[in-house]
């Protein structure tokens, strides 16, 4: 059957069909869809058109199915079984008996803040939803946002294109890491005389730092690249290498890898952690559950204290 013939097969007929099937008799077919038997009379014989079949012969008390109308008949059952589905009211939702998967991106520096207190948040309110996470560039997540393949990213999300909504969740800074093993880089010279490790995800060796240098007329020696934050904490306890990274993840993780923590001898440009999410899904209450799952989580860290340690 091509696309032309299918145009003709509006679902009125298909409902025609199924009751003169189910019901073996013109007139209660046409009483149970509030139509006259001369109206299914004809519904019957565009029917016959499109599939090239008699479909039911005329009984002295009604009518039966040809072979071709018992073969149709279940797949007429499940189009309009379909149909009536995509017209369905979408269910309220309800977090406790959900077994939705919510798709996530966030890189390891925000997941590693967000995600145990979201886990467990939605264990307790969801036990039955799943949460995967997944880490991809800035593009490649507002990309996938327009696409419907993710339904929530949190991250840095500058001039964000039409068809994505933006939620601010809190204002990042940036700290600098070392091992301590040299003198620590708090000052501007100290800083830019040291060796450092750059996190990014495409490896290209440059980045907000060093656009703030060339401004005051200073390089830096970018020694090595790392793909995420956890892998430069790591490369950096191990190597006379110097990092600048997010506040909050320095703060949380260097202790970790026996690191030390200082501010930065120059004024970077602070930067907003939001949530992004298509806004095709406004309607959506279990992208609502989860955003304010997330901003609880945020407003509850924003109390603890963030401060740098003193005597670094």
């Amino acid at each position: 059957m091509n696309d032309t013939t299918v145009r003709r097969l509006d679902p009125a007929l298909l409902m025609i069909f199924q009751e003169t099937y189910r019901t073996g008799k013109l007139s209660l077919a046409g009483e149970r869809l509030g139509l006259t038997p001369s109206a299914v009379s004809h519904a019957l014989v565009r029917l016959r058109d499109i599939f090239q079949d008699d479909l039911f012969r005329r009984l002295p008390h009604g009518v039966q199915p040809t072979v071709r109308a018992h073969a149709l008949a279940p797949a007429v059952a499940l189009a309009l079984e379909a149909l009536r589905d995509l017209v369905q009211p979408q269910a309220r939702f309800e977090p406790s008996t959900t077994d939705r998967c919510f798709r996530l991106s966030m890189l390891d520096a925000g997941a590693s803040l967000l995600l145990p207190d979201l886990l467990a948040g939605a264990s307790s309110a969801a036990p039955s939803a799943t949460l995967t996470t997944r880490a991809v560039t800035r593009d490649a997540t507002l990309a996938a946002l327009s696409r419907g393949d993710l339904d929530l990213a949190v991250g840095y999300f500058w001039n964000p294109p039409a068809g994505i909504q933006v939620e601010p969740l809190m204002q990042e800074d940036y700290a600098v890491v070392w091992n301590g093993s040299t003198p620590p880089p708090d000052s501007l010279d100290a800083y830019v005389a040291a060796r450092h490790l750059l996190v990014s995800s495409d490896g290209e060796p440059s980045g907000i730092v060093d656009v703030t240098l060339r401004k005051l007329g200073r390089r830096r020696k970018v020694a090595a690249t790392a793909p995420n934050f956890f892998v430069a904490l790591a490369a950096v306890a191990e190597a006379d290498l110097v990092v600048t990274v997010p506040r909050r993840f320095a703060l949380r993780w260097a202790d970790r890898f026996d690191l030390s923590v200082t501010e930065p001898p120059l004024s970077i440009r602070s930067f907003t952690m939001a949530m992004a999410w298509s806004v095709d899904a406004k309607a959506d209450e279990g992208l609502a559950w989860l955003r304010g799952l997330m901003a609880e989580i945020v407003a509850a860290n924003e109390n603890r204290p963030a401060g740098f340690p003193t005597g670094l």
